[in-house]
């Protein structure tokens, strides 16, 4: 059996693009997708990001794709157009300058979206996804627990508990995505900044 050198073509390209300033770069070519990831379909798009690299391809390719590129490359299967889903898949400008430049640390996002449908953080995950202000002109909505301090933080401590059990029996990332989407909605409520 032939040696496997895409996890090696993906380092290469990732040094490319980091030499250029650059963050991501998106392969739409065939041959170019197949050298990367081995993926033989004909619908197809990659992400090669620092955050990893990812596969989009429709429903035709969900088991062919899994078996040749699920090695090296996270695969998403969409069902109707693999442009949509990789617009799902993307971070928007917002969340790349909160992972760049954001302090994690900080209990106010670094990134707020006013108004409309904004893009979410893609790949980066729920740290780096934007708080959605929809009308600017109520600010943010429930920001004050409705009860005091000690059975507000009662009530954090049990949702915790039930948290990590679920995530230490499913090990989902969507699990682990949501624990940290609850933790940055307490740490705003308590925060004095807010």
């Amino acid at each position: 059996m032939a040696a496997d050198h895409r996890r090696a073509r993906q380092e290469a390209l990732l040094g490319a693009l980091a030499a250029d300033g650059l963050e991501a770069l998106l392969v739409t070519s065939l041959s170019n997708i197949r050298y990367l990831t081995g993926f033989s379909g004909s619908a197809a798009l990659v992400v090669v990001a620092r955050a990893g690299v990812v596969l989009v391809t429709d429903f035709r390719y969900e088991e062919q794709a899994a078996a040749e590129a699920g090695a090296v490359a996270r695969v998403v299967v969409e069902r109707t157009s693999v442009w949509d889903r990789l617009f799902k898949e993307l971070p928007s400008l917002g969340a790349l300058v909160s992972s760049e430049l954001g302090n994690p640390q900080a209990p106010l996002p670094n990134f707020v979206a006013v108004g409309g449908r904004p893009f979410g953080a893609g790949f980066l995950g729920a740290k780096h996804a934007p708080l959605v202000v929809g009308d600017p002109a109520r600010g943010v909505e429930n920001l004050r627990p409705g009860v005091d301090g000690q059975h507000f933080g009662g009530r954090v401590g049990l949702l915790e508990e039930m948290e990590q059990a679920f995530y230490r029996e499913y090990r989902a990332d969507a699990g682990r995505e949501h624990l940290t989407t609850y933790r940055r909605a307490v740490d705003l409520m308590k925060s004095r900044e807010a």
